[in-house]
């Protein structure tokens, strides 16, 4: 319940026009039949001097008159049959996918499930309170206090989570909206932990190890655990992470704004880079394999640069960057600037934020660009497919789970690194250009982050107010009130930014 689920995708994949234009088959020929008529005019006036000639020509027609009777029959037999075939396959390929569980117009249920799902999935508001829960353990761990985080961990069902570098840290089917957890927490009560500590013993308190007539000797003590207080603590640490994500969503968006020009710098520097190379080859090996033109020696490698159908994904990764990855280094110029201003420090996980804030916003950049697509059908049908296909093969390895710094990064440089394809549906061919998907991408990841930084100054806020009222109400003794059906960041959102890619599910 914590990957992404991308049924939503494929729905529309067999209701596209295209799919239903062979059916039209147009087996009668008009134009065909009058330039016959044309012709035999001609002929028969050329040939009323010789009527021997006439009747052979005349006998000719009739066979050929015949002939085209019976082709022109089979062919309206054929096209019925290919009809009635087409419309038996495209019934076996709905019921193919229904079994899957994919592009069921009758199981609109389906649909909706694994839409709310990418929605709780992407929302910014669910994944600021994991990560508040993160860093909170952190702190605990930090202040030794590891009897609490036990208690969280046996009570929210997790374990090892401030090790976790994810954007789906919590159960989406048990936390549905960003305050689920916290709320679960306020309805338990107030619990006693007892801790025991050994007092004495081998090896301990000064005493030998080896000594085996010593006993060890325990004190135990109560720690009280009141959830009230461990949420109002998380909420605190939640408003602090949402107010460095103000300034980091701004950084993200300058980010974005530098990519393809530094992608397209790197690229003319390596092509210069590599014909200097050549030229000083080539003066120094004039004996070489080569291919000389004009006394310029021509590379093959320079003809695909800065692409290579050649180089696998490992050796692409290898590689040195497609574009300067200046995120981190702008990160860095921020919170120096911040603690010369004697500002709050920051938050113990704040670099590990910023990298999953960029991959969550990447792909939610992502599944907008992919229902910006949907919506143009025709026009981008093609790259919808191929960019479908391109997220969904490498899902698992940049969005889903545990993983490294700099996924975010590596899915936008194999992209930038994907050579132009030409890819051929429904007997038509379409060059899907992935820099021109990337540019797309980038630019809606730009208008995520506005969106988001805006929930983070207005919304954030009036949700903690809302849940101070829960607490107070908790602490004098009255139960929380019941809170409405989940929403997502932008349901609840009221702010409409610049809607370039469609408005947000």
């Amino acid at each position: 319940n914590q990957a992404t689920d991308l049924s939503w995708i494929y729905r529309e994949e067999l209701g596209h026009p295209k799919r239903q234009s062979f059916e039209h088959t147009n087996i009668s020929s008009p134009s065909f039949t009058a330039v016959w008529l044309l012709v035999l005019f001609l002929v028969h006036f050329l040939c009323s001097m010789n009527r021997q000639f006439l009747s052979a020509l005349m006998a000719l027609v009739l066979v050929h008159g015949s002939l085209a009777f019976l082709t022109t029959t089979s062919l309206a037999t054929q096209s019925v049959t290919t009809t009635a075939a087409a419309r038996q396959q495209r019934s076996w390929i709905t019921t193919t996918r229904n079994l899957a569980g994919r592009d069921d117009d009758n199981d609109d249920e389906r649909y909706q499930a694994a839409l709310a799902h990418n929605k709780r999935r992407t929302d910014v508001r669910i994944f600021l309170t994991q990560r508040a829960l993160q860093s909170f353990i952190d702190l605990l761990i930090g202040l030794r206090h590891p009897h609490t985080v036990r208690w969280l961990e046996e009570q929210l069902d997790f374990s090892n989570l401030e090790s976790y570098h994810g954007t789906g840290g919590l159960d989406l089917t048990r936390f549905a909206d960003w305050d689920s957890l916290l709320l679960d927490l306020l309805q338990r009560p107030n619990d006693v932990v007892i801790v025991a500590a050994r007092r004495r013993g081998r090896g301990h308190g000064g005493w030998s190890s080896n000594n085996p007539h010593l006993e060890d000797r325990f004190v135990e003590f109560e720690i009280d655990i009141e959830p009230a207080s461990l949420v109002t603590r998380l909420l605190s640490v939640r408003q602090q992470i949402a107010n460095e994500w103000i300034d980091d969503l701004n950084t993200l968006v300058a980010v974005n704004e530098l990519i393809l020009g530094s992608y397209h710098e790197l690229q003319n520097q390596s092509r210069n880079d590599e014909q200097q190379e050549d030229s000083l080859d080539t003066a120094k090996n004039n004996d070489n394999d080569d291919v000389n033109v004009a006394g310029e020696r021509v590379n093959i490698e320079d003809l695909t640069t800065p692409y290579s159908d050649t180089l696998s994904r490992q050796q692409q990764q290898q590689q040195p960057f497609a574009y300067e990855r200046k995120a981190t280094v702008f990160l860095n110029n921020k919170i120096e600037e911040e603690w010369e201003r004697g500002g709050m420090p920051s938050s113990s996980l704040r670099k590990g934020s910023f990298d999953l804030l960029s991959l969550l916003a990447t792909q939610e950049a992502i599944h907008t660009v992919l229902r910006q697509y949907m919506e143009q059908r025709e026009e981008r049908h093609v790259s919808f497919k191929w960019l479908r296909d391109f997220y969904t093969n490498r899902l698992e390895e940049y969005f889903d789970g545990h993983g490294k710094f700099g996924r975010c990064d590596d899915f936008l440089q194999e992209l930038l690194l994907t050579p132009p394809t030409v890819v051929t549906d429904d007997n038509t061919m379409e060059l899907v250009d992935p820099l021109r998907i990337a540019e797309d991408l980038i630019q809606a990841r730009s208008i995520v982050a506005l969106e988001w930084k805006d929930i983070m100054k207005h919304l954030v806020p009036s949700d903690h107010m809302e849940l101070q009222k829960d607490i107070l109400a908790v602490r004098m003794g009255q139960s929380p009130p019941e809170r409405s059906q989940p929403t997502t960041a932008s349901e609840s959102s009221s702010t409409g930014g610049v809607d370039i890619f469609g408005e947000f599910e």
